[in-house]
């Protein structure tokens, strides 16, 4: 029964983005009908989140997960991005989506590798671009997350603080 309703999820979410995207028979649909087909994917992808969630919390969930901030400068020159620091920001978009299902799960902590100290090897331009991607993330986070403010997540940044600009300390 499960089996059969994921297949009629996908299918369905399968062919509203098609819809979505391609418009019927190759016609762009009208804003307003395109509109409603996009409400209806993220409704149903919603949806698969939380049937999703609640199969994976009928097993064992860990305490404890941790995740490397890598590989975001491949991805932005895999997709023609026009720099690394759009890859950087995709990765922290991401990041916050998967903060969001860990919490939905009930892993109680989360630790995130973001910048090694051979990073400020790269170029100024990349580095400032990170520090700045930095800077306001970690404002938003402490501002306006809803994760933050709601469940009362606690950030913690490690390491040679003092070694990052003092506008991205002072996020800190």
């Amino acid at each position: 029964m499960l089996q059969s309703w994921y297949a009629y999820a996908g299918l369905t979410a399968l062919i509203l983005a098609f819809i979505v995207g391609n418009g019927v028979y190759g016609q762009q649909l009208s804003l307003p009908l395109k509109k409603q087909c996009a409400d209806v994917c993220v409704y149903v992808q919603g949806r698969m989140r939380l049937l999703a969630v609640r199969v994976l919390r009928q097993g064992p969930i860990p305490q404890h997960v941790g995740f490397i901030m890598d590989g975001n400068r491949r991805f932005a020159k895999k997709s023609h991005m026009e720099t690394p620091s759009r890859g950087h920001l995709a990765g922290f978009t991401k990041l916050t989506k998967v903060l969001e299902w860990c919490n939905d799960l009930g892993i109680k902590h989360v630790s995130v590798f973001a910048f090694a100290i051979n990073n400020f090897n790269r170029s100024t331009e990349e580095v400032g671009a990170l520090m700045g991607i930095a800077r306001d993330k970690l404002r938003d986070l402490a501002e306006n997350s809803e994760l933050v403010n709601k469940y009362g997540v606690r950030i913690r940044v490690v390491g040679f603080r003092d070694l990052l600009p003092a506008d991205v300390r002072e996020s800190i």
